[in-house]
């Protein structure tokens, strides 16, 4: 099942005996043990059915043990492991044994949820003992950054706001990939701001302490836009900071952005629409890819990702004698603007 599938069967009352909810992603194991004890029980009930362990304090036969018991008040006892990735006995087939024969005869006034973060277990056995039982096993998706800002649109949508692609491109930068990062980062923001607000770049700027103006997306922009002062402007605010702007990530990032306009060189007509896609970039970013392809045709294009590469090589100091990260940065700006 999907997250949204489970969600919407725990919002029908439809409980599985065993939730066992596992991978990297922790921002939907997160909120599927949120909703399952905020939701499934009531009030009064949670006071004596919901139990709440964790992974590195209890032992596994102990939590299996108290699921076999009756409920001391209504139909239903919740029991949530947390952190139960510190079950060590869970990674070892005698563990994954011991679940399995739980699996197979489960107490029907049990809801069992284990939130098994940072790490999957993917032994036959243990996904074949789940396939056989009404129970649910959870592995959280892997997710892309071309996906992050239609996530980003959608959460706050939700709550009745809207965001400036620009400035969900700067919780991007500032974040990475983490969506329980990116969910407390909104919630601070819609905290803050009056509902139904346009959350602008300007406004998450000020909420999470991101520069406005200077970041690796506004370089990237003067770039593609051949806005050469601009470029050494943002490029001497990093030189003030190096720890808070390190340059790697920032070579990292213009490594991918012409990559992308490599691969727009080389496509057929087609839609913008479909080009975004192919790109695997949101749509409305589209036009200003098509702006820096314009302006750095295929054969400069080929020579900037030449220049970071050796630029790489110097920050990582390879074959070349110390140099500050903001003079490497330049030293490329400058053979860009140098070659077209």
């Amino acid at each position: 099942m999907t997250f949204e599938q489970i969600i919407q069967q725990l919002a029908k009352k439809i409980y599985a005996p065993v939730y066992f909810l596992q991978g990297n992603e922790t921002y939907f194991i997160t909120q599927i043990v949120d909703y399952i004890e905020k939701h499934t029980l009531s009030p009064e009930e949670k006071s004596l059915n919901l139990r709440t362990y964790y992974g590195k304090t209890h032992l596994l036969r102990d939590v299996l043990s108290y699921a076999k018991c009756v409920p001391m008040l209504g139909d239903r006892q919740v029991i949530i492991v947390k952190e139960a990735q510190e079950m060590a006995i869970l990674q070892r087939a005698e563990g994954q044994k011991q679940l399995a024969t739980y699996l197979a005869n489960p107490s029907p006034t049990t809801l069992l949820v284990f939130a098994y973060k940072h790490k999957t277990l993917k032994a036959k056995s243990f996904v074949g003992a789940f396939k056989k039982t009404a129970s649910i096993l959870y592995t959280t998706p892997k997710i892309y950054e071309r996906q992050i800002i239609s996530w980003i649109n959608a959460y706050v949508q939700k709550r009745h706001y809207t965001i400036d692609p620009k400035a969900a491109l700067l919780l991007q930068n500032a974040i990475g990939l983490d969506l329980q990062r990116f969910a407390h980062a909104l919630d601070k923001i819609m905290l803050n701001i009056p509902a139904k607000t346009a959350i602008s770049v300007d406004i998450v700027a000020q909420q999470i302490e991101v520069a406005r103006d200077f970041n690796v997306f506004e370089l990237q922009d003067a770039i593609g836009n051949k806005q050469v002062d601009k470029a050494f402007q943002i490029i001497d605010y990093f030189g003030k900071n190096t720890k808070k702007n390190p340059a790697l990530p920032m070579i990292s990032a213009l490594v991918s952005f012409f990559l992308k306009i490599l691969q727009l060189h080389q496509l057929p007509p087609m839609p913008l629409d479909a080009q975004a896609k192919t790109l695997q970039i949101h749509p409305y970013f589209i036009k200003n890819y098509k702006t820096a392809a314009k302006n750095h045709p295929l054969k400069a294009t080929l020579h900037h990702l030449q220049a970071l590469y050796q630029a790489d090589l110097k920050l990582k100091g390879i074959d070349t004698p110390a140099l500050a990260e903001n003079q490497i940065l330049k030293e490329f700006v400058a053979s860009v603007f140098a070659f077209n």
